[in-house]
């Protein structure tokens, strides 16, 4: 949906709420990172039964509307993410929030 949209800053406060999670710290001393697919878990637990994803959990009296578009891969390392989607954003000079 076009109103399911988050904004840079809400995506970097995403990720440091899952990095508070046992669940991040255990994968990351396996792994060394972190993936979307590694985080499937926590959404779930974070999103059940209320009928919508983090987006509009972080926005639920104003949706944002999507104004880009962005695209991963599930095997990514998140904090590499997090990075270039900030980066971009800066070189861009699109506002992160």
């Amino acid at each position: 949906p076009p109103s399911w949209g988050m904004s840079v800053s809400q995506f970097s406060t995403f990720l440091d709420a899952c990095q508070l999670t046992e669940h991040w710290q255990r994968t990351l001393k396996e792994k060394g990172f972190v993936t979307m697919h590694d985080l499937v878990g926590p959404v779930k637990a974070w999103t059940r039964n209320t009928g919508c994803g983090i987006a509009l959990r972080m926005n639920p009296e104003s949706p944002l509307a999507a104004e880009l578009m962005l695209s991963h891969a599930w095997a990514e390392d998140m904090e590499q993410c997090r990075e270039a989607v900030v980066r971009h954003c800066g070189r861009k000079a699109w506002p992160e929030s």
